[in-house]
């Protein structure tokens, strides 16, 4: 019995433990997706104009951030130098040290006790000693060729990375400069399509006058239909014949006083 409860209460929270995994699991997905969505809707609203300026001023501070790079690279290149230098010494040094070890060994081979070594007089049982010293020279030598090779292949590629970096740079200003000129051409698009005159009240105004003119015309020629029905006259005969009438017409075209102004000045 105790057995088959500790069983269940393991199986519990084993359940229990793997729930609250997948629920800590689901809202950290849940989390950055939201931020990822606010994020994309933060960086919508942003004033395009704004965010060119903001790009600009982190292009123009590749300027100083390069500057530093400059000054490392030339740092790393005196350690190189010096270690260059360092090597070639070394080199010089495991060269003298490895005649004097020939030199003893010489006179060991022929019985000779003493020998002379840069004006000094030394016993000929120092040649363990010198064996000795080539050989930690020569393993001193080995390494330090090894960090000078290094370090030259990091300055190289240091070097290759800020010319990189300053191709980079001007391709981004590049870009920067055409990005704005199709800003100014949205702003323009923009300013002309703001410009545009709302003539809708114009047209509604010419509209209502066109159907105020067709009433008219249609009160007139109803009245002329009536007046032609109950007189049985036709609804142009006003009492005057067309001779009349291109007489009145001459006259006004040749700027002659009709002849009723006449009558009325008399």
């Amino acid at each position: 019995m105790i057995c088959g409860a500790i069983k269940k209460l393991a199986v519990t929270a084993a359940l229990i433990g793997g729930g609250l995994f997948a629920v800590n699991t689901v809202w950290s997905g849940a989390v950055n997706t939201a931020w990822k969505r606010a994020q994309a809707k933060l960086e919508r609203k942003i004033d395009p104009d704004f965010e060119l300026a903001r790009i600009r001023d982190e292009i123009a501070k590749l300027t100083p951030d390069m500057h530093k790079n400059i000054s490392r690279i030339a740092e790393e290149m005196v350690a190189v130098e010096t270690l260059e230098q360092k090597v070639n010494n070394l080199q010089a040094k495991l060269d003298t040290e490895k005649t004097d070890l020939a030199v003893l060994t010489k006179a060991m081979e022929n019985g000779t006790t003493r020998v002379v070594l840069h004006g000094r007089e030394v016993t000929v049982t120092q040649v363990k000693d010198k064996l000795r010293t080539c050989k930690n020279l020569e393993k001193e030598l080995a390494n330090n060729k090894k960090i000078l090779d290094a370090k030259k292949q990091g300055v190289d590629a240091a070097r290759q990375q800020l010319v990189e970096m300053r191709t980079q740079k001007e391709q981004l200003e590049v870009l920067a400069a055409e990005y704005e000129t199709q800003l100014k051409t949205l702003a323009l698009e923009s300013t002309r399509r703001k410009l545009q005159i709302d003539d809708s009240r114009l047209a509604e105004i010419k509209a209502s006058m066109e159907r105020l003119r067709q009433r008219i015309e249609t009160e007139r020629t109803a009245a002329a239909l009536t007046e032609e029905f109950n007189t049985g006259k036709p609804a142009n005969a006003k009492g005057e014949s067309n001779a009349n009438v291109i007489d009145d017409a001459k006259d006004y075209l040749n700027g002659a006083p009709k002849k009723t102004e006449a009558v009325k000045n008399d």
